[in-house]
C-alpha cells in the first residue's frame, strides 16, 4: 500500500475490485466515514462550492482512529501521511518530521473569499 500511486477515488476502485471478486456490497456506519480532511468550515465550503482546495498549512494531523475511510485526501504526500499513522499510529507524531498545526475550532480562520 505504501508504494501505490495516489487514487483521489480509492473507494471507488475498491468498491469495483470487490465487486468484481463477488462481495457484497454494504454501507459503513457514517461516522465511520469522514466526508471531509479537516474540521474546518472554510473546507467545507470550498467543497460545497467546488472552489480550490484549502492551503495546505491548514490540514490537520493525520488520523484513521475511530474511521474506515477518510475522504478528500489532499495529494500523495498526505495519503502517504495517512499510511504512516495507521501503520504506527502511537508513533505517529514523534516519527513525523511535520509540525502539525492542529486549530483549536474552526472558528479562528476568516474566510472572506
Amino acid at each position: 500500500l505504501a508504494r501505490m500511486r495516489f487514487m483521489p477515488f480509492e473507494d471507488t476502485a475498491v468498491g469495483l475490485l470487490a465487486e468484481r471478486c463477488g462481495i457484497e456490497p454494504m454501507s459503513a456506519n457514517d461516522i465511520l466515514i469522514n466526508q471531509f480532511r479537516t474540521p474546518l468550515k472554510e473546507e467545507h465550503i470550498r467543497v460545497k462550492l467546488s472552489l480550490p482546495k484549502i492551503d495546505k498549512k491548514k490540514l490537520t494531523i493525520p488520523t484513521m482512529e475511530q474511521r474506515i475511510v477518510q475522504h478528500r485526501i489532499y495529494d500523495e504526500w498526505d495519503m502517504n501521511e495517512h499510511f504512516k499513522q495507521v501503520a504506527n499510529p502511537s508513533l505517529y507524531k514523534k516519527l513525523t518530521s511535520i509540525k502539525w498545526y492542529t486549530p483549536k475550532h474552526d472558528e479562528i480562520y476568516r474566510w472572506d473569499d
